[in-house]
C-alpha cells in the first residue's frame, strides 16, 4: 500500500474564505462557534474533506497508475533485451555450424590435420571430433 497523497498545504487553503466562514477563526475546539456559524464551520470541514479523499484518491489512482506503466515499460524493456541476446546466440550458433560443416568439408578433401587447426585456429581433438 502507499502513503496517503500529501495533505493540503494550509498556505493554499484559507478556510475564511475557500469554505463559506468569516467570523470563524482557529478550529472548532478553540473558538466559540454557535447557530448559523457552526453550520457553516460544519459544511466547511465536510468540504474540505470531502477535497482531502478526492486528492487521497486521485493520489493512489496515480501511483497504481504508474505502478502499472512501469511493469509495461519493464516488460517491453525484457522483450527487446530477449530478442536482442537470443539474436546474437542464433547468429553464434550459426557461425558454429558453418565453421563445422567447413572442417567436415575440408576433412572429406584429405586436407591436413595441423594445416585444418592452422587454418580454423581449433585444436587438432577439436577437428577429430568433427
Amino acid at each position: 500500500m502507499t502513503d496517503k497523497a500529501p495533505k493540503i498545504p494550509t498556505q493554499f487553503i484559507n478556510l475564511q474564505s475557500d469554505f463559506g466562514f468569516k467570523r470563524a477563526y482557529g478550529t472548532k475546539e478553540s473558538v466559540n462557534v454557535v447557530g448559523e456559524d457552526m453550520v457553516l464551520y460544519s459544511q466547511s470541514l465536510a468540504a474540505l474533506r470531502e477535497v482531502q479523499a478526492g486528492l487521497d484518491f486521485r493520489y493512489e489512482e496515480g501511483v497504481q497508475l504508474g505502478i502499472q506503466k512501469g511493469r509495461e515499460e519493464g516488460r517491453e524493456e525484457g522483450r527487446e533485451e530477449g530478442m536482442r541476446l537470443g539474436i546474437e546466440k542464433g547468429i553464434e550458433k550459426g557461425i558454429e555450424k558453418e565453421r563445422t560443416e567447413i572442417v567436415r568439408k575440408i576433412k572429406i578433401a584429405g586436407m591436413d590435420l595441423g594445416s585444418i587447426s592452422e587454418i580454423t585456429g581449433l585444436s587438432p581433438e577439436i577437428i577429430n571430433n568433427i
